[in-house]
């Protein structure tokens, strides 16, 4: 897990894609300290909340594989799946 979460470099953040409902939707409107919490237990990783937890799970095999996941990728991936839903 410190592999994923560990910046890539100095000048890169991590990033930690969270998603599903009860976190997104629940936890994270009704307490304003979870989100912060949360960042801080993944040593202070820029906290992502997402609708669906995919996204989460593909911006963690990218990562996993080396590859960057930025802004730019999480947009296409939710733009992707929620192009998969509509199918």
């Amino acid at each position: 897990m410190e592999r994923v979460l560990a910046p890539d470099s100095d000048h890169r953040e991590s990033t930690l894609v969270v998603g599903g409902s009860v976190l997104v939707d629940g936890l994270l409107p009704s307490v304003p300290s979870a989100a912060e919490r949360l960042s801080s237990a993944a040593a202070g990783a820029r906290l992502v909340p997402v609708a669906d937890g995919l996204v989460g799970a593909a911006a963690l095999g990218i990562r996993m594989l080396g590859g960057d996941v930025d802004d730019a990728t999480l947009s296409r991936l939710r733009e992707d799946l929620a192009a998969g839903e509509k199918r």
